[in-house]
């Protein structure tokens, strides 16, 4: 069950790590890819400088990457969001239709059970029409005798 927040400023605990977990790898990502270029494009030797310039961009980028962070976090929140209500949704559907499902297969039950009991009592009155014995039980008999229920 997610964390409820008390504000819309206060954020949950779960939330925090994500940002923190976003951030730290947007800013190592960002460093790498610094170090690649002011080592193997600006051709900087020595050690110092290559910090020096590494440090200046980085410091002058934190801000984006706070924002680029928390923007990435709460998309993945949403999307987490989204894909609980299409699943309840889809859960929803699946339930409607396993109603109608077997509402119909009851109603198509009681059609056949109708159909077999009016086949029987016509064979019953033809029976008696023409005086021979009958001695065939109801359809509801029959199927208890073989083990089924009606």
């Amino acid at each position: 069950m997610p964390e409820q927040r008390e504000s819309i400023w206060s954020v949950t605990k779960r939330t925090r790590i994500l940002y923190f977990v976003t951030f730290s790898v947007l800013v190592i990502i960002h460093m790498a890819l610094i170090a690649v270029y002011e080592t193997a494009v600006n051709d900087k030797d020595a050690i110092y400088e290559t910090w020096t310039a590494i440090w200046a961009t980085s410091s002058r980028m934190a801000p984006a990457w706070v924002v680029v962070s928390l923007i990435l976090a709460e998309v993945g929140d949403w999307s987490m969001v989204l894909a609980e209500i299409f699943r309840e949704k889809r859960r929803k559907e699946q339930e409607r239709r396993i109603q109608e499902a077997s509402s119909q297969a009851r109603g198509e039950g009681r059609a056949e059970l109708q159909a077999r009991w009016e086949a029987w009592l016509k064979r019953r009155e033809e029976a008696e029409e023409n005086s021979l014995p009958f001695d065939e039980p109801p359809p509801s008999l029959k199927d208890s005798e073989n083990g089924s229920v009606s």
